[in-house]
């Protein structure tokens, strides 16, 4: 008989944290799980302690894979999750005992196609708390819809969306929404790759539950996390592909799915306009590839999301940049970087 829920958990270098995750996915209130392990060539001993799991509890799985990447993991996971729910926690994550069996139970009662939790971000400067007073859902034909337009439309304003669109972890899914949707879950991508999914998910959704009062998702925020510290990473050619791969992907979410586009046009010029600039500020390329760059980028994003980030802006000098962005004069823009970013070594 098929369990409840299957939790996955990608594992990559995570050793240190990995036994508070387990232990605190196995002490859940809710009993009738699998929890699968995706061992994603983790060079350090996590493959080994997943396995040292496996052989304690029969509820436990282990994948055992080259590596490829957070998403390919993530997409391993989905492939062998067995139950008709399907949650993910992060291997230097943990959980609250209660937490699974309030998200179930909060499907159940309100027949939510997701059902998103409470958050605590635990950052080296102190805790953030992501809370909410009651339950509140989002129903009708485009539920998911209502919840994604305005996160995209406030991403970059100081009006706090209802829900974290990008986080995966602290939501509870219906699996067919996830196996359906894998063609979109681009395993190239290690940066937005959560947006990008939940992007594909929400569009798809009629109902969406964002629970309160319930068991919390607690993130851990490493400040030697290279995922979490953005000044090592913008000015490094892997950053610069990925971004490259999440305008086109976004893109083709939007497109197919027949999502209205002006929410994504701020967010997604600001992408633009950033991804050019910091990469035109890297010292260790010629100006040509920073130009070929640049002209790739103008081809992805569509000029009207360029014109509503320059109007958002506000500011001559990012208007121009757009502008010239926009019609593909690439040069400038590479010259005009150098007063939007301060170009480091890499």
């Amino acid at each position: 008989m098929d369990p409840l829920i299957s939790i996955v958990v990608p594992v990559y270098k995570t050793e240190p944290w990995l036994c508070r995750c387990a232990d605190s996915i196995l002490a859940q209130t809710l009993r009738d799980f699998e929890l699968i392990f995706v061992d994603d060539g983790s060079p350090d001993g996590s493959g080994a302690l997943c396995d040292q799991y496996a052989a304690q509890d029969s509820r436990v799985r282990v994948l055992h894979k080259e590596n490829g990447g957070v998403m390919s993991a993530v997409n391993a996971g989905i492939r062998a999750a067995g139950a008709p729910y399907v949650g993910f926690v992060d291997s230097d994550d943990w959980i609250d005992p209660t937490y699974y069996e309030d998200l179930y139970r909060t499907i159940q009662d309100t027949g939510a196609d997701v059902a998103a939790a409470e958050v605590i971000q635990h950052m080296p400067t102190g805790d953030r708390p992501h809370v909410r007073e009651a339950t509140v859902v989002y129903g009708g034909p485009e539920g998911g819809r209502k919840l994604l337009y305005p996160f995209f439309r406030t991403f970059f304003s100081d009006t706090p969306p209802a829900m974290d669109v990008p986080w995966k972890c602290d939501k509870l899914y219906r699996r067919e929404l996830l196996t359906a949707n894998l063609p979109y879950f681009d395993e190239a991508l290690w940066h937005g790759e959560d947006t990008l999914m939940n992007t594909a998910i929400l569009a798809d959704c009629e109902k969406v539950a964002l629970a309160g009062g319930v068991g919390r998702y607690h993130y851990l925020i490493r400040s030697d996390s290279a995922s979490h510290d953005d000044s090592k990473l913008l000015f490094t050619d892997r950053w610069a592909k990925n971004e490259l791969a999440f305008l086109g992907a976004l893109e083709r979410v939007v497109t197919e799915k027949g999502l209205e586009r002006e929410p994504f046009l701020p967010y997604t010029g600001r992408i633009a306009y950033a991804a050019v600039v910091n990469n035109a500020a890297r010292r260790d390329i010629p100006f040509r590839q920073k130009r070929r760059y640049a002209l790739q980028v103008a081809e992805l994003v569509r000029p009207e999301a360029l014109d509503r980030y320059a109007r958002q802006r506000g500011s001559l000098p990012v208007t121009v940049f757009c502008r010239l962005l926009r019609a593909r004069v690439a040069a400038p823009c590479v010259w005009m970087s150098a007063l939007f970013a301060r170009p480091k070594d890499t």
